[in-house]
């Protein structure tokens, strides 16, 4: 993967965590948890801690290629396998092939991952956060 992909990802990734900061991300988060039980804010809490420390830095996300399995999808994470976000390396090959919101997106898998929640719960969470970018 071209380091100028990595950069970007990462960068995008990094402002993924800066919206877990901002009030009115927290307070989407707090609505969610109110009304689906959910912990979205302790996960957002220990995900930022991760984000602060030196230590845990380098173990936060990091981008791979992979041959997806159909062509069209872009990127994928599963929580499950850990924490790669694995990039169609067919489709992505400079910083203008991601598509707009992706890494955003792939990081609300990660929170819902972390969350415990499936994605029929957590797609009202994920699009109010992708359109806040």
């Amino acid at each position: 993967m071209p380091l100028s992909l990595v950069e970007e990802i990462n960068d995008q990734r990094n402002r993924t965590y800066d919206l877990m900061q901002e009030p009115y991300a927290r307070e989407r988060a707090k609505a969610v948890d109110h009304q689906y039980g959910t912990d979205y804010l302790k996960v957002y809490d220990s995900m930022l801690e991760k984000y602060v420390d030196i230590d845990e830095y380098f173990q936060l996300p990091k981008p791979k290629y992979k041959k997806m399995e159909r062509p069209t999808i872009g990127a994928q994470v599963t929580p499950s396998e850990g924490n790669t976000m694995y990039f169609n390396r067919d489709m992505i090959k400079t910083p203008e092939d991601i598509p707009n919101s992706v890494v955003l997106h792939e990081m609300g898998h990660l929170v819902d991952g972390a969350a415990g929640m499936n994605n029929a719960v957590s797609y009202t969470h994920l699009r109010a956060h992708e359109t806040s970018l």
